[in-house]
């Protein structure tokens, strides 16, 4: 009986769904909403971001000014413009659109499409066939299926259940939304093992686990998985210090960084050789660097500065301090989403909350630890302050679904439950 009712319930909440949708289409211009939703944005998360953002068209600038500063800086900049537009968009549209799901596994099921046709017709760059080129720009469709990917777990963790039911009634079992989400996530995580590129698919999996360990894993469920990462982490230190000529003898890109992250001066003139170049980026920046525009790695020493390696360049030139300011802003930024996320009254919200601030705390990690060889080179930006357009634009979407959950979360009412004896209320 109480599946029925929620059932009958759900079913006259869809169909109530398209009401409200066009309800809130015809307010899609209206003034007042526009400004209600601008007035709730969290300006925090604004502030630093534009911080960021800043300090990394800056950093790029520097890190290419041996090379092409001013295409650099240009298609930086564009990709900034574009994200800055998408947020805006993300913040007029009904919030009807975030949640659904047809319109989501259609942006996935494009994002797939991309990921084959750039599997099957682009040529390897660094180890991984993640790019192709669309007006001469680079594309990498990796970047957003992080994003996308974030809406449809989240949409899995809130409905999942509520599916379930209805598909009973109406359709048989294999026939589900469910199923469609799920296989979406599948086939990109194959699809993106097979470029092959490792970082891309640690941050997916990782990012996405979070989401579900934060909102529906249990105490139990969370010791597992920490513990799974921290053991995955022993093997992988273990496997490149006792098999790390053997790695590299087999020629393969991931193998020779596995091995040159545990001891890169053992194989200083081949994978090892970047690491070290990084390093010692580091150690001449000291405490307050050699000068904006005055590192020296970048004249060649250090390739693909701009990108993966920019921490190196602002080591080099803002020191060790500078370091401190980026990496304290980044992490600011995480907590503060992390925080909001913990304060959200919605599952969905909170869901995609978790997700925002997980995506930018795994990439975070994942480069800073590559750069100072605590983990292997996997080719990921640092967020926001990287050279790559695709990565400005995902990671600049990413903090408009933030902004956007957390103004949604604002216009909810605040229901005072403490009573007044006093007052009598």
């Amino acid at each position: 009986m109480r599946r029925r009712l929620m059932a009958n319930n759900e079913e006259h909440h869809d169909a109530s769904k398209s009401m409200r949708l066009k309800k809130s289409l015809k307010g899609f211009f209206s003034k007042k909403e526009m400004t209600k939703n601008f007035r709730l944005i969290d300006k925090s998360i604004v502030l630093i971001t534009t911080l960021l953002v800043v300090i990394g068209l800056i950093s790029v600038f520097s890190a290419t000014m041996y090379g092409n500063p001013i295409s650099a800086i240009t298609t930086q900049s564009l990709s900034v413009v574009i994200g800055v537009t998408i947020i805006g968009i993300m913040l007029v549209v009904p919030f009807e659109l975030f949640k659904n799901i047809r319109l989501i596994l259609l942006m996935m099921t494009i994002l797939i499409v991309l990921l084959g046709y750039t599997l099957a017709t682009q040529e390897s760059v660094w180890g991984a066939t993640s790019w192709f080129l669309v007006l001469g720009v680079s594309f990498q469709p990796s970047e957003f299926v992080k994003v996308i990917g974030i809406l449809v777990i989240s949409w899995l963790i809130k409905y999942y259940d509520r599916e379930v039911i209805l598909t009973k009634r109406k359709l048989p079992n294999w026939i589900n939304v469910n199923n469609a989400a799920i296989a979406s996530l599948v086939i990109s995580w194959f699809l993106i093992l097979l470029q092959p590129d490792l970082g891309m698919l640690i941050i997916l999996t990782v990012t996405l686990g979070l989401i579900f360990l934060l909102t529906k894993g249990s105490l139990k469920w969370n010791v597992i998985a920490y513990s799974v990462v921290f053991v995955g982490y022993l093997l992988l230190t273990i496997i490149g210090r006792q098999f790390g000529d053997w790695l590299v003898s087999k020629d393969f890109h991931m193998f020779e960084r596995i091995a040159s992250f545990i001891d890169p001066f053992r194989y200083s003139s081949d994978s090892g050789y970047q690491i070290i170049q990084g390093l010692m980026a580091f150690s001449r920046g000291g405490w307050f660097g050699m000068g904006l525009g005055e590192g020296v790695s970048k004249q060649g020493a250090l390739p693909v500065i701009e990108s993966d390696y920019i921490l190196a360049n602002i080591a080099e030139e803002l020191g060790l301090i500078g370091v401190l300011v980026v990496v304290g802003l980044l992490f600011s930024l995480i907590v503060i989403i992390y925080q909001r996320a913990a304060a959200s009254t919605e599952l969905y919200r909170k869901s995609v909350l978790i997700g925002v601030a997980s995506l930018l705390l795994v990439q975070s990690v994942i480069n800073i630890g590559g750069v100072v060889s605590i983990l292997p080179l996997t080719g990921v930006t640092l967020p926001f302050i990287s050279y790559g357009g695709t990565s400005m634009i995902a990671m600049l979407s990413a903090i408009g679904l933030a902004l956007r959950m957390i103004v949604e979360e604002g216009k909810e009412p605040n229901i005072n439950l403490v009573y007044s004896k006093q007052k009598g209320e």
